[in-house]
């Protein structure tokens, strides 16, 4: 049987009980007069019931068990009146009581209703709900809740904030509803919940027992407020790149045309709106790379970025660098990632992590018309915006257009070198075509006042055509060289190739120059040749080669020891030196000896000479397939070394100027 059954039951079961007692006492009690108080407790039962209406069936029940009773004993009717009025008094009594009790009831009820009608809303609702009593302790959570902290309900409920979020990351989140809280004042925020991955409005409200949280998922909101900042920010830096890149162009163009200097202006002007610190790498052919500018935000470094410039840079990471710009890309990554590559190199590891705690670097080549020229390397310190890939193509920006500066100044440069050395080949070109020409004319007007004589000594004129004949070969071989050059640049010098005998060509030019009208016959010679060294070369041409190193070296050996040529075979190739014991040359002068009209500072205005014959010998050696090496010490003498293989190479290995051919010799 139901509960609610059973105890109805109960309750019949005690007021008949209660009725049958005080009918029972009735009978017993002498007059009755204490009867009618004895039927207030199946009253009182019915009261507890909470309903008026058992109330008055009892009090029926009990008026009747108690009239009967009472005219059975013959009671006075005073004393049945009593009694009566007393059971109706208790009845009434009874009554109010009853009603009172059902009010209660039904407004528990209601409470009961309401509270389930207000949970079902909160269930339903959009937004997410929790209670927290006074010790932070979470009572009641909605599913929207739920789904937004990312928490089951099970876990919430009887836990405390700090208990459910520990982790700092909700560390504001946790802290701002506590404090609501723990000070009972309402409170509205937005915070980003790290553990539900959104972003929430939250409103606080303070209650008796404790507070009432509700939260709004506002993330797509925030995300598009965050979208606007972000694209109002893009353009800010994006207005902000070009300014920079204008005013670059504006400093770059007042800055002397010198490749230094530009890089270091570069480096200044990166230093602090791009970087942190700045360094600046050249590559050179002969050394490897080697820092050309360094610039930096904070001035306690200065003593460090001077020690870095004259710091030779370590094997490892010129590999580093050649990595780079053979990839021709940008490198970014974090200052980690850099200074581990680079973690047996304590001072470029310095600067670029440890000791600064720089965060992040873009690392972009200097390539300027296809030309590697160096790199550049930006650095930000911790604490700073870590580079994205929209700084490195902008960075990639600013390293292209300053290697195009830098490579204009060295077109310009070359151009003013050019230009430079064009002068001074005309003013000694001139020179030496003026003086044969000084000399032809001077001997033609003696011939001339000979032929005048009637009987003129044939004997002195015959003498005269042969003092004419050095000076017409001297101005023929200048004027050669002026059609060499003019074939070389425009790529048609050629090549006639065909079975000669070096050792017989070197004989006949050393016979030549050693009894040439210019040789001094007090400066010694010796020629050291086989008997014969056959190859297949352009005669005419190794010819030219063995008289300008040979006449070269007399030149600059005047009175200052012997001079050697020596021709031998060294496997498939035939090896030429040329030694002299004369002025000898430079580190720097030995790098430009074989550039057209090349002549050294010490020897211009004493030694003649137009500064072709050397960079002709080369290309002839070139478009032979060989090479030519020159060793030098100043005072001490210079070695002119040519290397010729014996038979024709494979023409994709001929250094060559371009459109040079050997397939015919170009005449005139």
């Amino acid at each position: 049987m139901p509960a609610r059954g059973r105890a109805k039951w109960l309750t019949i079961a005690f007021i008949s009980a209660s009725l049958v007692l005080a009918t029972g006492v009735e009978f017993v009690l002498p007059r009755g007069y204490l009867a009618p108080s004895l039927y207030a407790i199946p009253m009182l039962i019915a009261t507890r019931r909470g309903s008026p209406r058992l109330v008055t069936i009892v009090a029926a029940v009990a008026a009747a068990f108690y009239l009967g009773c009472a005219f059975s004993q013959e009671a006075p009717v005073a004393a049945v009146i009593a009694g009566m009025l007393g059971i109706l008094a208790m009845a009434g009594l009874a009554i109010e009581l009853a009603r009172h009790r059902l009010g209660t009831l039904r407004r528990a009820t209601t409470a009961e209703e309401a509270d389930a009608e207000s949970r079902r809303i909160l269930e339903s609702i959009s937004d997410g709900f929790v209670a927290l009593d006074a010790q932070g302790r979470f009572t009641y959570v909605n599913r929207r809740a739920e789904d937004l902290l990312k928490v089951p309900r099970e876990e919430l409920l009887g836990n405390t904030l700090q208990a459910v979020w520990p982790n700092t990351a909700d560390e504001f989140f946790v802290e701002a509803i506590s404090q609501a809280l723990s000070e009972q004042i309402p409170r509205q925020f937005e915070a980003y919940h790290a553990h539900g991955d959104a972003w929430l409005e939250v409103r606080v409200t303070p209650t008796d027992g404790g507070v009432t949280v509700y939260f709004r998922d506002v993330t797509e909101r925030h995300r598009a407020e965050q979208a606007q900042e972000e694209a109002a920010a893009a353009r800010a830096a994006g207005a902000r790149r070009v300014a920079f890149l204008a005013e670059m162009s504006r400093e770059l163009a007042a800055v002397e045309p010198n490749y230094a200097a530009i890089l270091q202006r570069v480096a200044d002007l990166a230093v602090p709106e791009l970087a942190d610190w700045c360094l600046v790498y050249l590559a050179d052919p002969v050394s490897g790379f080697r820092r050309v500018a360094v610039a930096h935000a904070d001035p306690a470094d200065a003593d460090l970025a001077a020690t870095l410039l004259a710091t030779p840079i370590p094997a490892r990471t010129q590999a580093l660098l050649n990595q780079l710009v053979e990839g021709q890309g940008p490198m970014v990554g974090s200052a980690v990632d850099w200074a581990t590559a680079r973690r047996d190199l304590p001072l470029e590891e310095d600067v670029l992590g440890r000791a600064f705690q720089v965060s992040s670097f873009v690392a972009v080549p200097l390539v300027p018309r296809n030309r590697m020229l160096g790199a550049i390397v930006w650095l930000r310190r911790a604490g700073s915006k870590p580079y994205e890939p929209i700084d490195s193509a902008f960075l990639e920006e600013v390293a292209r257009r300053s290697a195009l500066s830098v490579d204009n100044a060295r077109l310009y440069q070359e151009a003013r070198e050019a230009i430079k050395a064009r002068d001074e080949f005309l003013s000694v070109a001139a020179h030496e075509l003026r003086t044969p020409l000084t000399s032809i004319k001077g001997y033609i007007q003696l011939l001339d006042r000979r032929l005048a004589i009637e009987q003129p000594d044939v004997a002195a004129l015959r003498a005269s055509m042969e003092k004419l004949r050095p000076q017409l070969a001297r101005f023929e071989r200048i004027v050669r060289d002026l059609l060499d050059i003019s074939r070389i640049d425009r790529g048609h010098l050629a090549l006639q190739r065909e079975p000669c005998d070096l050792a017989a060509i070197a004989r006949e030019v050393f016979d030549a120059v050693e009894h040439s009208v210019d040789h001094d016959p007090a400066q010694p010679m010796r020629l050291s040749v086989p008997d014969t060294l056959p190859g297949i070369w352009d005669g005419a041409r190794i010819t030219q080669v063995l008289a300008n190193l040979l006449s070269n070296a007399l030149k600059f050996s005047t009175g200052r020891g012997e001079v050697v040529m020596e021709v031998r075979r060294e496997g498939t190739h035939a090896v030429i030196c040329v030694r002299d014991q004369g002025v000898g040359m430079t580190e720097e002068e030995q790098s430009r000896v074989f550039e057209p009209f090349f002549r050294a500072d010490s020897i211009v205005g004493h030694i003649p000479g137009t500064g072709l014959g050397l960079h002709i010998t080369k290309r002839i050696v070139e478009l032979h397939g060989g090479s030519i090496t020159v060793e030098s010490t100043p005072r001490i003498g210079s070695t002119f070394t040519v290397r010729l293989p014996l038979t024709p190479p494979d023409p994709v290995s001929i250094a060559r100027p371009s459109g040079a051919t050997d397939v015919s010799r170009e005449t005139g």
